[in-house]
């Protein structure tokens, strides 16, 4: 991303090869100058493209902080090579006063510790056959101003060269997290007569961002690669440079995303708005997807729409990603459920006055299995919170009652229950006297029927006579009486 409007902000020239991963694009706010052989290929299709213009985005990394103070290792510019090597071998982090050169090292590696180097003037320089190799690294070059030194020394750009062998990463935490080179932003007097050159060789690996707000970043070379981004007023590339930008798996800047809530449980046509929080860049805008796609809509503010039929439950991820940085991501985990359903048993129930009726209610497909129990019309009797139903102490007519029982998780799932109430009724019994028999005889048998419908019951009042059921059996001489009696259900 270039952000210069001048007519050649962005400039390749000789034979050399620019390789986008990952669908990655150019993006000149200006113009652009491609000459000689230069090309920009699409490593993944294998095509030639072109850059695209852009609006100017603003600074990416605004909101980085330069570094707070350290310890001055060198109070006047410090170099070392071949023969006068660092303690160890190993750089130490801190301020350089006047800058740091590395010249050639004989094949010796020198390692740079972990941590912030400030270069106080002077800038950083790693000249050729210079062995140079460090991992948690950022460069911060600028001026003496304010940094202690006893000497003043102006800002310098930084400068490797083609023939060194150069491996350096940046940190994967804290405030300066993937930021390899900083240049102060105010360093030039104007902007973009700074110079910094980055002459990759073939053992030349950088993962992290080169970051020059102000100045102009030469890169040149065979090759260069790792996990790079460039920030610069003026990116030129030339020479017979072919670098690739691969490997990356963290973010640039401690780039930031989180989405809230992380989790959803939703039915058909049920909506839940995400929102997303994103940090350590000026631009927080995200694109949102989802996926599987297809599995609902969202829209460019987060608001998910779950599709208006769901028949068997199912998971969708919903994903914001950064547009500063589009290898920065979060997901949030959407449950799609099948309707609730409400069964209630027994379906229906007769009932006379004063009588009662448990009633109970199953509900599937959420974790909620509360219920709210209801009857219609009301004041015909009560049900409370555990589906106990009790009729009216006093029936005069018969009537239909409904009982029905809500999901408190969706109020739109329900089921419901008939009870018939009856009133208390008089009943007749015609029963039929047996014609005199002459002991001893037969068991005999009885027969009578309540208007009600309702079975009779027979029972010996008198007489030498037992009876089961409705078999009657004379034991002796004499007169038998026999009742028949209904009691009623009331």
């Amino acid at each position: 991303m270039v952000e210069s409007s001048g007519s050649q902000a962005f400039e390749m020239s000789g034979t050399e090869i620019l390789y986008e991963q990952n669908n990655a694009q150019v993006g000149v706010v200006g113009g652009w100058l491609l000459s000689g052989q230069t090309k920009i290929v699409n490593q993944s299709t294998g095509q030639t493209e072109q850059p695209v213009k852009i609006s100017s985005p603003g600074d990416p990394l605004a909101f980085l902080p330069i570094p707070t103070s350290s310890t001055i290792i060198g109070k006047s510019p410090t170099s070392y090579d071949m023969n006068n090597k660092p303690p160890n071998n190993t750089l130490s982090a801190g301020i350089y006063c006047g800058g740091l050169t590395v010249g050639n090292t004989n094949g010796a590696t020198f390692t740079m510790s972990p941590g912030t180097y400030i270069m106080a003037g002077g800038g950083l320089t790693l000249n050729s056959l210079a062995v140079v190799k460090g991992s948690g690294v950022t460069v911060y070059s600028t001026s003496s101003t304010g940094w202690g030194c006893s000497g003043s020394y102006s800002y310098t750009p930084i400068t490797i060269s083609g023939q060194a062998n150069v491996n350096l990463s940046a940190p994967s935490t804290g405030a300066l997290a993937d930021v390899l080179l900083f240049g102060d932003r105010a360093g030039c007097s104007k902007v973009g007569s700074c110079e910094d050159q980055i002459n990759g060789g073939s053992s030349t690996t950088f993962n992290g961002a080169m970051y020059f707000k102000s100045d102009t970043l030469l890169i040149t070379g065979s090759n260069a690669a790792g996990c790079m981004m460039a920030v610069a007023d003026i990116i030129d590339i030339n020479g017979n440079s072919s670098f690739s930008i691969s490997g990356c798996t963290g973010t640039f800047g401690g780039v930031s995303v989180s989405v809230t809530p992380t989790a959803a449980t939703l039915y058909g046509g049920q909506t839940q708005q995400f929102s997303a929080t994103v940090l350590n860049t000026s631009n927080t805008a995200v694109t949102w997807s989802i996926s599987p796609s297809g599995s609902g809509t969202i829209s460019t503010s987060g608001l998910y729409t779950a599709p208006s039929s769901i028949s068997t439950q199912q998971s969708v991820t919903v994903t914001a990603t950064s547009q500063a940085e589009p290898t920065v991501s979060s997901s949030a985990t959407v449950t799609l459920m099948p309707p609730i359903s409400v069964s209630v048993t027994p379906t229906a129930a007769t009932l006379y006055g004063g009588q009662t009726q448990q009633f109970s209610a199953t509900v599937l497909n959420t974790s909620n299995t509360a219920v709210t129990w209801a009857i219609s019309p009301t004041g015909t009797g009560t049900i409370n919170s555990s589906g106990l139903y009790a009729a009216p102490a006093t029936i005069s007519t018969q009537q239909t009652v409904i009982v029905t029982a809500t999901s408190q998780a969706n109020t739109t799932a329900s089921a419901s229950a008939a009870v018939t109430l009856k009133p208390k009724t008089s009943q007749t019994i015609s029963f039929t006297a047996n014609s005199p028999v002459t002991y001893p005889v037969s068991p005999i048998t009885l027969s009578a029927t309540a208007s009600s419908g309702l079975p009779v019951i027979f029972s010996v009042l008198s007489g030498p006579a037992t009876v089961s059921g409705s078999t009657l059996t004379i034991t002796g001489v004499g007169t038998v009486v026999v009742a028949a009696n209904q009691a009623g259900n009331t």
